[in-house]
Order: C-alpha cells, then structure tokens, then sequence
C-alpha cells in the first residue's frame, strides 16, 4: 500500500471516529435530558406498535401519516424498530443525523473543489441548542439540506442524469423532514441554475420538481402549510416576534450554550477557528495577488496562469452563487418571528444554518494550517461531546433516577397526565423533563397528556369518541393551574416532578427522587 493510500485510510478512520464521538451523549442512559424525545419515542411506538390490543393505541388515536410533514423520520425510525425498539431506534435516527452531517459537509466541500478537511469544522457545531430541544426533524434535515447543495453543485457542471435523480430523491426526502432545510436547498438549487439560456436553468431545477410538487400540496391541505402561506403573506395575526435586542442576547443560547457550565466556550472557540482558517487564507490569497500584480508589471509570462490560481482560490462560480445563502440565513433569525399559532421556534432555526453554510466559503489556506485546524476542531468536537456526555450521564442518573421503576408500576393502556412542577434541569439548559410523561406512551402505551397529538404535525392524532377532555392552552407549563378532581378523572395515574401536591380524587402509590406516581381514588374520583 502506497504512502497516499495509507494517509487517506488513516484520515478515513479518523474522520469517522470522529463523527461517531459527537453521538456519544445520546447513549449517556436509557432517559437522557433531550426535551421533545419522550414525545418523539412516544409517536414512533405508536405508529410501530398500533394493533397490538394490550397498549390500546388502536381505541385511542387513528394514523394520518400523510398528514404529517415529518414523515421521513418517522418511517426510517419505524423500519429501525423491527430490530431496535422504539427507544433505541429513535436514538439511531439522531445518531445517523448527527454523523452524517460531516459526511455532508464534506461532500458540498469536494463538489466546490475545497479541502476536504474542513468538513471537521462541522463538529463542534453538532451538540447544539436545537438537538438539546429534540427538534429531530430538523436535526435529521440539515445533512439532507446540505448533501443536496452537493449534488446540486455537481449537476450544474455535469448535467448528469443519475445526479439529477439523486438531488430529486434527497430534495423530497428533505421535504418530507423539515420544511426550513428543504427551503434553502430550493433556494442554493435555484441560486445555481441562473443563467440566461432559459432551457438550460430549466433542466438545472427540473430535479426539484416532485419535491415542489409535494410542498404545493402541503402547503393547501395541511394546517401547518396553511399556517405558513398565511405568515408568508403578511396577514398572520398573533405572531410572536422578539425585539432586536433579545434576538441578539439569546444569539449564543439558539446556538451552542446548551450543558450548564460550559457558556459559549463553543462557540467562540469554534469562532476562533474559522477566523485563524479565514486568516491563513487571506494571507495566502493576498501573496498571490501580489505576485500576480509584480509579474504584470514584469510583463512576465505567467499573469494567466497566476490569474488562473487566484481564481481557484477565491472559489469557483458555484461558491459565489451559494454564498448568499449565510446572510439570508442571519436575515432569517433577526427578521422572521419568533412563533406563529403552534409553530415555534421559527426564528432560531437559522443561526445554525447560518454557521454550517458560512464553512464552505472558507478560502483554502497553506497545508500544514489546514492540519492544524482539523486538529484543533476534532479536539474541540471531542470536549463538547465529552461535557455533554457528563452532563446527560449526570441528569440520567440523578434527574432521572427511579422513573424507570415508577413507570415499571403503569399497567399496559393506561391513560396519564403528567404534572411536570419543575421542567428544568441542574445539568442542561432548556425544559428538559417537560415530556417527560410521554416515557410512559413510550413504554407501556396508552394515552397521556400531554402529547404532541393534538398537534398537525403529528403522524396520528387523538379519536374524538375516546380523546382525553381538552384543558387550556399551555396549561404544561403551569400544572399548579390544574384543577385536578374536574380535569384529571379521565385518566387512571398522574405523574408529578418537584412537587407533592394535594391531588383530589388521587393518592400517592409511589416516589422516587423528584418523581411521583398518583392513582386514581374510584371512590372520590369517578370517572367522567
């Protein structure tokens, strides 16, 4: 085996080892504190698991998979339960997400003629505030948004049919995972289609077309469709928009200040490391400038070749074109609302984006700098999974501690309510145990409140004829409100975190650390 051959192998194997570690917090313990993927299980063990009579999913909620927009995730963590369970299987789709992203990365890095070994810069980016949230969707979407620029970039200059089937298949598999990532890749498509021979820009964005399609349709039969046709338009009341100067304080949180302790030193490491790459850069394409410009005073014989080389560092036609897509994402966090009816966040999904998209347009820089910036990424990729690893161990244990046992107690199809005192966490920021309730959907079936049912984005929704009673809105986040003898009869157990209140009609069967499960008392409390 040559030299060559056993750099790249070497690089292959780190490379992969290195995508791999940023996963490392998702396998922390069973629960970890990632705040919608009780909800998330939950979803994926009903649409597994709905004719199995003991779980009572079949009387509680009817399936409307092409409802949701979120289908790719669903169906890929649906196949994966066969094998994995629910749990697990959830796990894995994150993981691939997380993995993949690099891979993507460095695909859109080879197909713009950069170095590869910027793709490492992604990193450090991968534990972040929408995975500390459970987007999964838009987590999952990201490397789907970028792997399509990359097949994008090559179309243009191949014109290769297998290539044009390739972005056709990933720009509807992004569709149907994420709406925010499926539109920018529209928009790099569409960005390096431009041209003025009209047929040609027209076979360029020919591959988008099943994808538009479906996104047309969606967007007229779908509430959430309908609910972004009217924010589009200018016509949306109740949108919840942040002042310019919240936006800019809340900038690090929507980004990488998501484990307690650690308050942005990410990000600015991470800052840190794409201005010392954009420096190195600047440095070499400045010397080259200048001996392209001493040559043309020379009247040498190289001003073409030098010119030539220049270019290439500056990027080709297709970075030029895609360029525009970071300042449009940084457009999107201090321009779009924050929430608008029950879509939320909007705003903060860009930021990220915005970072990951800013990395192809980094110039290329002397050899032994882009080694020294890989190292230094992979070191600091490695500290972020490593102190978020601690952090979910730490809440897995502690936080966590005994709700395993409590939910071990729920007989199977039981309905729950969950009364959640205290959704914080000591080790992760965000609400972390606010779906906590859903592990017990996710377990041992049934219905629980609260749930992501009642929402259009979810794959199934709650029957009319069996459906829990419906509570005030928002009524999650402020349990205390709760009257639980007119409200809570519906359900068989209640379970409570941070608190021991006095719950009429229910009495205590069992606690363990913050936890406790309540049943229902016949006697007191009939059932409505």
């Amino acid at each position: 085996m040559g030299a060559a051959r056993v750099a790249t192998v070497r690089f292959e194997v780190a490379f992969a080892l290195a995508a791999a570690l940023m996963a490392l917090p998702l396998f922390a313990g069973r629960y970890v504190p990632i705040q919608d993927l009780p909800q998330h299980v939950a979803a994926v063990r009903v649409l597994h698991d709905y004719r199995v009579p003991a779980l009572g999913f079949e009387r509680a909620f009817e399936l409307t998979p092409f409802a949701t927009q979120y289908l790719a995730v669903y169906a890929v963590a649906h196949l994966l339960a066969y094998a994995f369970g629910a749990l697990l299987a959830t796990k894995l789709v994150i993981a691939l997400s997380l993995i993949a992203l690099p891979y993507a990365l460095r695909a859109l890095l080879n197909a713009l003629g950069r170095p590869a070994s910027f793709a490492l810069l992604a990193l450090p980016l991968v534990i972040n505030a929408q995975l500390a949230l459970g987007f999964l969707n838009f987590i999952a979407g990201i490397p789907l948004l970028i792997w399509g620029l990359a097949l994008a970039v090559r179309f243009s200059e191949s014109r290769s049919p297998r290539v044009a089937l390739g972005l056709a298949a990933v720009s509807v598999v992004c569709f149907f995972t994420h709406v925010a990532p499926y539109a920018l890749l529209v928009l790099g498509v569409t960005a390096l289609a431009i041209t003025r021979d009209l047929a040609q820009m027209a076979w360029r964005v020919a591959p988008l077309t099943p994808s538009v399609i479906c996104a047309a349709v969606w967007s007229r039969t779908n509430p959430a469709g309908r609910a972004l046709l009217t924010l589009s338009s200018g016509q949306a009341s109740g949108v919840v928009s942040p002042p310019l100067g919240e936006r800019i304080d809340e900038l690090g949180l929507w980004l990488l200040d998501v484990v307690r302790g650690q308050e942005n030193f990410v990000l600015w490491a991470w800052i840190t490391l794409v201005g010392s790459a954009a420096g190195a850069g600047l440095a070499v394409w400045i010397k080259r400038r200048r001996a392209l410009q001493a040559s043309r005073a020379a009247g040498g014989t190289e001003p073409v070749r030098a010119t030539t080389e220049l270019t290439a560092e500056l990027g080709s036609r297709a970075w030029l074109r895609l360029a525009p897509l970071v300042p449009l994402c940084w457009l999107g966090y201090f321009a779009l609302p924050a929430s608008y009816s029950f879509i939320w966040p909007i705003h903060a999904r860009f930021p990220l984006l915005a970072l990951l998209l800013m990395i192809p347009l980094l110039p290329d820089c002397p050899r032994l700098a882009r080694v020294a910036i890989a190292s230094a990424a992979v070191a600091l990729g490695a500290y972020s999974a490593w102190f978020t690893f601690h952090a979910f161990r730490n809440a897995a244990e502690r936080e966590y501690a005994g709700l395993e046992a409590l939910i071990a107690r729920v007989p199977l199809g039981s309905k729950v309510a969950g009364l959640i005192f205290d959704p914080s966490s000591r080790y992760v920021k965000f609400s972390q145990y606010l779906h906590a309730v859903a592990w017990i959907q996710a377990e041992r079936g049934g219905v629980v409140m609260f749930t992501f049912a009642d929402f259009p984005v979810s794959p199934f929704r709650l029957r009319e004829q069996t459906r829990p009673p419906r509570v005030g809105p928002r009524w999650e986040w402020m349990p205390w409100r709760v009257d639980s003898r007119r409200e809570l009869c519906f359900y068989d157990y209640v379970l409570t975190r941070s608190a021991r209140p006095t719950l009429a009609g229910f009495h205590e069967l069992d606690h363990a650390g913050t936890w406790a499960l309540w049943g229902r008392d016949l006697s007191a409390c009939a059932r409505p």
